[in-house]
């Protein structure tokens, strides 16, 4: 039996049908088997069927079919196939239709749901409401706390939320969560929306949290009314011992009329912050510790960006996030799974506030190997220096993909290649997934001869001396075989000129290369065909350019399972050249395919900067240079 193997190469001295995959279709195969449990070659047999099925609009789907046949729900070529003909038939995205025929290829497709919860069902009259004030369309929400820029992990829950609700003809709030004054800017709000519409989606219903706080803070007052809720004065340590230890706050049993007075003085007394807590009575010994009497209201005197010192208390994100879900009409709460451990928290709160609710359903966080993707840990990168700041193109921020280069198309359809999984939130994606996607949208740069390192060659003819630059990693001071660059009475080509033979390599006294010395052979088409390695060059027609090089930020593929993940920072993630670029004008923006070396994009014209988008996909032999 195959367990657990991570790699498509293992499979594919095992099975002709992986042998026959392309590159992109290997790297759909490989994100498939990670994790898997495969018990036989018919297994990766259809998975590799699968991988050649798999158009545009099936990647939502990958996930979902791959399991299905690791599950033997699907054992056959001709089983797919008419899994994928049902797939198409119930399309976008999969989330909101559960229907198949019980008589067919499965008894059941399990689009979206989640942990099922008996206090999750509506009653009769709350949907008759609902579907009074929607019309039956599907309404979603993408819900940022405008504490931070967004990054590439916030842009599976944009496609999933914006793009369905598109496709469904349906509606999609752009919804702030802004509970917490304290780390909330307009300059994130502003942002955020910039980003959403970057991907080309029309915001049309954008809200706020805070546009509730008045309703939010009348549930609170229900809660207490219903003996639901009490006023804790415990201090945050004492607290988080008290709910570990599965013990009662001693503040638990007071009276309604002492609780409802004592949350009027949070709201209108000047109080200090965290001397008294909201916190609903639920179970202090239950197992679910998001159920042992949480918090969810709490004093904070920091001005609001859009209320105000209008409020001294504010909702926690759990308690106002169910009831702006349910007054919005949302059909489909879709979060990451960390979340999963709240569904009964969420339900419990609308259960006992008689509100309707929502269907919720948790998928996998995007994890990208050798980056991070918190945007705790991204602000701890920006104060400690190590990245130039939220846009620094080495982050997976947006507004740094932006700089990079990177357009929305190619992040969207990386999005759709990883589709949206709930198989744990430890499942890491290779960043050369994203790369590859990007590079598509490159196909059709304009091609430059630009040297990044330049050094001075000195080209003899029978003649005369010409001078040209060369880069100095095709250089070296000892030949071998398999090594296709410049060396010493090595013959190389010129691309686009001719042969020529190094006859001396100049070196100062530090032994840094100065100068190339060569000799010139022939400019003919036929003798140049004959040698291995086109070396890129460039004239004295240039001018100078700062060309910024990235490479990934850290060392390994998950920093987050070191104890301090700044101990994996790659301090070579930045390298800044002054190359020699042609003779021409630039304007900002324009992105070119350096020859032999990347897609770059143009920063800045003055001073002209470019900025390397990623890197040209090179065989062995090339690599050798």
């Amino acid at each position: 039996m195959l367990k657990k193997i991570y790699h498509f190469s293992i499979y594919k001295n095992m099975c002709k049908s992986v042998q026959n995959l392309s590159e992109q279709q290997l790297t759909n195969f490989d994100e498939m088997v990670r994790d898997r449990s495969i018990d036989d070659i018919k297994q990766v047999n259809l998975l590799a069927y699968l991988v050649q099925k798999l158009k545009p609009s099936l990647i939502p789907y990958k996930q979902l079919l791959a399991g299905m046949i690791c599950e033997r729900n699907i054992k056959s070529n001709q089983e797919l196939d008419k899994a994928i003909k049902e797939l198409k038939q119930n399309s976008c995205m999969g989330i909101f239709k559960c229907q198949s025929d019980d008589k067919g290829t499965r008894h059941k497709i399990a689009y979206f749901e989640g942990r099922d919860i008996e206090i999750a069902q509506n009653r009769q009259e709350h949907l008759q409401q609902h579907y009074q004030q929607t019309q039956g369309k599907i309404v979603l929400r993408f819900p940022p706390e405008p504490n931070g820029y967004l990054h590439l992990g916030h842009v599976r829950s944009i496609r999933l939320n914006f793009h369905s609700a598109q496709q469904l003809q349906g509606i999609c709030y752009l919804r702030y969560d802004d509970t917490n004054p304290d780390t909330e800017k307009q300059q994130y709000i502003d942002q955020i929306r910039e980003n959403v519409q970057w991907f080309g989606y029309d915001v049309q219903h954008v809200t706020y949290a805070s546009n509730y706080f008045d309703a939010i803070h009348d549930c609170a007052i229900k809660l207490i009314e219903k003996g639901l809720a009490y006023v804790c004065e415990q201090t945050k340590e004492q607290m988080y011992e008290e709910r570990r230890n599965k013990q009662p706050s001693p503040y638990r049993n007071r009276s309604m009329n002492q609780n409802l007075k004592l949350f009027k003085q949070m709201q209108e007394d000047d109080i200090p912050e965290y001397k008294y807590t909201l916190r609903l009575k639920i179970d202090y010994q239950h197992d679910n510790p998001t159920l042992r009497d949480p918090v969810i209201y709490r004093i904070k005197h920091q001005s609001h960006p859009r209320s105000g010192n209008k409020w001294k208390i504010y909702p926690t994100y759990d308690f106002a996030h169910c009831i702006c879900d349910s007054i919005e009409n949302i059909t489909h709460s879709l979060c990451t799974l960390e979340f999963e451990i709240r569904r009964e928290l969420y339900y419990w709160i609308l259960d006992n506030l008689d509100l309707y609710k929502p269907t919720v359903y948790e998928f996998s966080r995007l994890n990208v190997s050798n980056n991070m993707l918190s945007k705790r840990k991204i602000a701890k990168l920006v104060e400690q220096g190590k990245v130039d700041g939220w846009d620094d193109p080495r982050l997976l921020t947006l507004n740094g993909l932006q700089k990079r280069g990177y357009t929305a198309t190619a992040i969207n359809m990386f999005i759709d290649q990883v589709s949206t999984p709930r198989s744990g939130n430890e499942h890491i994606i290779s960043i050369k997934l994203l790369e590859s996607c990007m590079r598509k949208e490159l196909d059709h740069a304009q091609k430059l001869m630009v040297v990044i390192d330049p050094v001075i060659g000195i080209i003899q003819t029978n003649n005369e001396q010409y001078q040209i630059y060369i880069d100095r990693k095709d250089i070296r001071l000892q030949d071998k075989d398999d090594y296709f660059g410049i060396a010493p009475s090595k013959i190389i080509c010129l691309k686009y000129y001719g042969l020529v033979r190094c006859t001396n390599i100049q070196q100062n006294e530090n032994d840094f290369i100065t100068c190339v010395n060569f000799q010139l052979l022939s400019t003919n088409l036929e003798d140049r065909k004959q040698v291995k390695g086109q070396l890129h060059w460039i004239g004295n027609d240039n001018i100078d350019a700062q060309i910024k090089e990235y490479s990934e930020l850290f060392n390994i593929e998950n920093p987050l399972e070191l104890e301090n993940f700044m101990d994996s920072f790659n301090a070579d993630s930045l390298k800044v050249y002054i190359g020699k670029v042609p003779k021409r004008e630039y304007k900002k923006g324009e992105r070119y395919q350096f020859e032999r070396c990347g897609y770059y994009i143009v920063d800045s014209v003055t001073p002209l900067v470019f900025i390397k988008i990623v890197g040209l996909v090179e065989s062995t032999k090339k690599k050798l240079l």
